[in-house]
C-alpha cells in the first residue's frame, strides 16, 4: 500500500517526504478516525496548496 500512496503524492504533484512527515506527526498527535480521507494525498494537496513547499515547488 505504500507504494500505492506514494505514486498518488507523484500523481498530485505532492513532495512524498512532506506529505508522509505530517501525516505521521497527526496521526502520532490522535488525528480523528473520522477525518482520515484528509490525510490522503490528493485531499492533503488541496488542503496545502497556499504551502508552496509541501507541493514540491522549489523556492526562489
Amino acid at each position: 500500500m505504500g507504494f500505492t500512496l506514494f505514486r498518488s503524492c507523484s500523481l498530485q504533484g505532492v513532495n512524498p517526504l512532506l506529505w508522509a512527515t505530517d501525516v505521521i506527526i497527526k496521526l502520532q498527535r490522535g488525528w480523528s478516525r473520522s477525518r482520515l480521507d484528509e490525510l490522503l494525498p490528493d485531499a492533503w494537496s488541496k488542503a496545502h496548496t497556499s504551502d508552496a513547499t509541501a507541493v514540491g515547488v522549489a523556492a526562489s
